[in-house]
């Protein structure tokens, strides 16, 4: 998944303009989300990849015992991008029920497990941008989830049948009356 702008120009008339700066989408996008098939199965995304739901529940279908995120959370050092990043990293542990990995240059490295707890956290200072590593040793647990087998199936099927409900009764006929008292 390439980030508009950043990682590819999207529209001609911008790869104009973005030439003048000297400017180009330098990254080729994936054609699938690939499991990587070690001791330990696991899929990874990069930056804000983790963001799109179905990437990663295609990942945990393919077999990953374990999502790693890769991130440069230092484009915006004074907001909370970091913060977000690691929620997602949550989301997705919690949603497909496997522990994730988030490791940042800059920004949150985490151990997630698979209920999106922190399990083991590097030290992260925004202001000083502090290096810091460490080594941590675990064994990745999995637990079946509903989005894990279904995805978002399940959503869009309700909106179909709500969408359908809504078409097929008639709406309530009503008027407004106003009157002076």
């Amino acid at each position: 998944m390439l980030v508009p702008i950043a990682e590819y120009i999207p529209f001609s008339f911008l790869k104009r303009i973005a030439g003048w700066y000297d400017i180009g989408g330098a990254c080729t996008a994936g054609e699938r989300p690939t499991v990587f098939d070690f001791k330990t199965p696991f899929g990874v995304s990069i930056c804000y990849e983790e963001g799109f739901g179905y990437w990663l529940q295609k990942m945990r279908r393919g077999g990953a015992k374990l999502f790693i995120n890769l991130s440069n959370d230092g484009w915006f050092p004074d907001s909370n991008l970091p913060y977000e990043h690691e929620l997602l990293g949550k989301l997705r542990s919690i949603e497909n029920g496997i522990c994730s990995l988030r490791v940042t240059n800059h920004g949150s490295s985490v151990l997630l497990d698979e209920r999106g707890q922190a399990l083991f956290r590097l030290p992260y200072s925004d202001a000083s941008f502090t290096k810091a590593s460490g080594v941590v040793t675990f064994t990745p647990r999995i637990r079946n989830t509903l989005y894990g087998r279904w995805g978002e199936m399940p959503f869009f099927l309700t909106a179909i049948l709500t969408l359908a409900t809504l078409a097929f009764f008639k709406k309530p006929k009503f008027r407004l009356i106003f009157r002076k008292d």
